[in-house]
């Protein structure tokens, strides 16, 4: 992953009162490079550090769809997909 793109997703966890541990950086530059709404077990076998709980994974995304972050997306299916929201924007 880039530095810059890095350095933005840590960027925007701390705007949004986050810290930016390496399991939040990871999942949102997972749905960052990801150009289409993803499963979370599409997210959980994209994820290379530490095994993360799927459980977790999911209350990270349920704060993460709370502060207006990531949108969940039901395309009518039996499971929920996620997207990172655009937020390049200026301050």
């Amino acid at each position: 992953m880039k530095e810059d793109t890095l350095q933005k997703i840590k960027m925007l966890l701390k705007e949004n009162d986050f810290r930016a541990t390496d399991q939040r950086v990871e999942l949102l530059s997972i749905l960052s490079l990801n150009h289409k709404p993803i499963t979370l077990k599409e997210i959980m076998k994209k994820m290379h550090g530490k095994k993360v709980h799927e459980v977790t994974l999911y209350r990270m995304l349920a704060s993460f769809k709370d502060a207006g972050l990531v949108r969940q997306i039901d395309f009518g299916a039996t499971v929920p997909y996620f997207e990172l929201l655009d937020t390049d924007h200026d301050h």
